[in-house]
């Protein structure tokens, strides 16, 4: 047996033995974006205000019951109809509209009213929206080590079981057509500890 056949059955014990831990409807909201309010940690968005030593003055996707900061807006609100300002959190919908969101976000962090938007989303370099609109317009991405742990209440809770990175607009900076994005856009790690990836109960 090869090293990459162990490698393979060792992946395929793991994921059976998360599904079994996880609720089954719960595991699979996870894997088919079917639900779009799970919630993050509030422990990592300390750790993020902590990290970059700012305050949060907006949660652009949240609910009355699940926000991250003083101001927020919820489902009914419908943020993409708003005007964002301060620092703004959002951990957006994962689902097909995430490229709405991202033209949403770019088109807010070139008002003067935004300082900054710290962003939460799948990492999936792969797609077209990462290509397309994240590397042209962010200022930073962190690739963040390790899984998180989401919620949609009390009862569904699982591990995400795919890789998350922080995508960070600053100032609104407009790139030019001759101007590679890549000569600004800095890439890092995240490594923020294990409690700060877990809901305390």
């Amino acid at each position: 047996m090869t090293l990459h056949n162990i490698s393979v059955i060792i992946t395929l014990i793991y994921s059976y033995q998360v599904g079994q831990v996880m609720e089954k409807s719960s595991f699979n909201a996870m894997m088919s974006s079917k639900h779009q309010d799970w919630a993050t940690p509030p422990s990592f968005v300390k750790y993020v205000e902590n990290y970059f030593n700012i305050q949060f003055d907006l949660d652009a996707a949240a609910s009355s019951s699940n926000h991250k900061a003083p101001n927020y807006f919820t489902i009914e609100d419908n943020s993409l109809f708003q005007k964002w300002y301060g620092n703004v959190w959002i951990n957006p919908p994962f689902g097909e509209a995430l490229a709405t969101w991202l033209d949403k976000m770019i088109l807010e962090n070139h008002r003067n009213t935004v300082k900054s938007i710290y962003c939460l989303i799948p990492c999936r370099p792969d797609t077209k929206y990462f290509h397309e609109k994240i590397i042209p317009n962010a200022d930073e991405i962190y690739f963040i080590k390790g899984r998180f742990e989401f919620r949609r209440d009390l009862e569904s809770r699982g591990c995400a079981l795919f890789p998350s990175m922080l995508v960070v607009f600053r100032g609104g900076r407009t790139y030019g057509a001759s101007h590679s994005p890549y000569s600004e856009l800095r890439f890092k790690t995240l490594e923020p500890p294990i409690e700060a990836r877990r809901w305390k109960e």
